[in-house]
């Protein structure tokens, strides 16, 4: 597996960037990233996700992916819809 891996739900616009290779219930804490002022607005919009180690596994992107992450970014993501037809 090449990492990371990102999965991107067209119909929300939430995106996932996987760190590590995913399972269920790897990640144990999720922190919010609450922007200060002069931050990027984009920084509201992440969430970081930790296994019950403490490491980073995965990295949340809400509401909308497209105004934190750069369009060919996400061009490279694996539909969420095109990944159930598989």
């Amino acid at each position: 597996m090449t990492l990371p891996r990102m999965t991107f739900d067209e119909e929300t616009e939430y995106a996932y960037i996987c760190l590590t290779e995913p399972h269920v219930g790897i990640a144990k804490t999720t922190v919010a990233l609450t922007p200060s002022e002069g931050d990027p607005e984009a920084m509201g919009s992440l969430a970081l996700d930790f296994d019950s180690d403490g490491r980073l596994v995965g990295i949340e992107v809400f509401g909308p992916a497209s105004q934190a992450l750069r369009p060919d970014i996400l061009l490279e993501a694996t539909r969420l819809t095109d990944a159930a037809a598989d």
